[in-house]
């Protein structure tokens, strides 16, 4: 996915999920909206010089990172599951096991999702996208004043 947004303190016109895949969405048994990404799973049209993939050090830092936000009550995507592989990536460090995240979360939209297109100035693609976050996500409520609850 394409976003816009800070990073090590400068503002970025262009960044992207180098490393990760929005699968789609999918309903539990509560009729609740998840979108099911995969991190690690290969290169992206973001990926610029990387290849992609993410190693098991960095698939089990982000699995204990979000559930640790979950349990302080801090809303975050989650981790399924983590899976592992045989391949070998190399890495600053070295050579590292290969591994994939697969991630939940009722959107995975950001902030920089919108950013992007304000800063283009295609204000345009803005307007159509505006109520989608809000309108498919299954823990925003609403009052009966039609504001966040």
């Amino acid at each position: 996915m394409l976003y816009a947004g800070h990073q090590f303190g400068h503002y970025v016109p262009q960044l992207g999920d180098g490393r990760a895949l929005l699968l789609g969405e999918v309903r539990n048994e509560r009729g609740d909206k998840w979108d099911l990404h995969l991190k690690g799973s290969g290169q992206t049209p973001f990926s610029r010089d990387g290849d992609g993939r993410a190693v098991l050090r960095s698939c089990i830092r982000e699995y204990l990172g979000s559930e640790a936000m979950h349990g302080l009550g801090i809303p975050t995507t989650r981790a399924l599951c983590l899976v592992g592989s045989d391949e070998e990536v190399l890495r600053e460090e070295g050579v590292e096991t290969a591994a994939m995240l697969v991630r939940l979360a009722p959107s995975h939209v950001r902030f920089g999702s919108f950013e992007v297109f304000y800063y283009r100035r295609q204000i345009g693609f803005l307007k159509p996208c505006r109520g989608q976050p809000i309108g498919t996500d299954a823990s925003y409520e609403r009052s009966s004043s039609g504001r966040p609850g």
